[in-house]
């Protein structure tokens, strides 16, 4: 089909506004003989997407901005001004909303209201309910009040009458009463008193004693070597902890404090006087090397 079969004749238009969005496109591609086929093929629309739009079905359309999209390029092809159809179609939809509102609003007034003569009924019905619920109350406590109201007042009597000694005015019963209570709430506050101090008294001696008794600290050894000569030196003590590794120079002298017997090692055990808590050690050593590794404080060196 060529283009010029796409062109409205003159007199095959319909009025816009008269009608849905999509049955004024369908007049306007039926007047022109147009099938969905060939439509759908120019548009590159589905055919069941065109015949929705034909119907009004817009609901089954991708969304809103497709709606749009459809109606604009449709009116395009049919010579129809774009403009006008897609205003017309909003004042479908404009309609549509306010007949959907007023239709639900209706349903839900004949649903909600109540005739004139039901609501009197009700309200008849629930003032009976009440005068007997109302009426069961007062002569329930008619029968029961005077027999209730007498053994109360006994009650009261007899309370007052074994309350009050004999030969003692009731104000002075009172009084001796308030007495009593009132010294047994000052023995009371006392004996709290008491009990407070002696907590305290506690805690006082439990951090003296803390603060008395300090903990013992545990009393290492000293090892002291002098050197004549540049050597080496590494000492650790029988912990394990290594006290000392570095290069001492002649006249210099290290003082070292740990857990005997201490590990020594001299690069020129010859140039080193060592001494352990004050009493000098003797070095014997048995080879003519000047390296040795021997332990002061256990067995002697070799």
């Amino acid at each position: 089909m060529t283009e010029s079969t796409l062109e409205l004749p003159p007199n095959s238009s319909v009025p816009l506004g008269l009608s849905t969005p999509g049955d004024y496109m369908q007049q306007a591609r039926l007047a022109l003989d147009l099938s969905i086929e060939a439509v759908a093929a120019r548009l590159k629309i589905s055919p069941a997407n065109l015949l929705a739009l034909e119907s009004d079905q817009f609901e089954k359309l991708p969304g809103e901005t497709f709606v749009r999209g459809y109606i604009r390029a449709y009116a395009k092809l049919l010579g129809i001004d774009c403009d006008a159809a897609l205003a017309n179609y909003e004042d479908y939809l404009r309609a549509l909303r306010d007949t959907t509102v007023q239709v639900t609003r209706n349903k839900d007034a004949e649903n909600t209201s109540i005739p004139l003569s039901r609501r009197r009924q009700i309200a008849v019905a629930l003032t009976a309910i009440v005068i007997v619920v109302v009426l069961s109350v007062v002569f329930s406590l008619s029968d029961s009040g005077e027999l209730s109201l007498g053994a109360n007042t006994a009650l009261i009597g007899d309370e007052q009458s074994r309350s009050v000694e004999p030969g003692v005015l009731p104000n002075e019963s009172l009084s001796r009463d308030l007495g009593e209570n009132t010294q047994l709430i000052d023995d009371t506050a006392t004996s709290q008193k008491t009990a407070v101090e002696v907590i305290s008294d506690a805690q006082e001696v439990k951090a003296q004693a803390a603060a008395t008794i300090a903990p013992e600290k545990p009393i290492d050894d000293q090892l002291l070597l002098s050197f004549s000569s540049e050597c080496w030196v590494e000492v650790a003590d029988a912990r394990g902890d290594v006290l000392f590794t570095d290069i001492k120079q002649a006249g210099e002298s290290l003082s070292l404090e740990g857990k005997a017997p201490f590990n020594v090692m001299l690069g020129d055990v010859r140039s080193v006087n060592i001494a352990l808590n004050g009493e000098p050690v003797i070095i014997t050593p048995k080879n003519k090397g000047k390296a040795l590794r021997f332990e002061v404080g256990g067995e002697s060196p070799n």
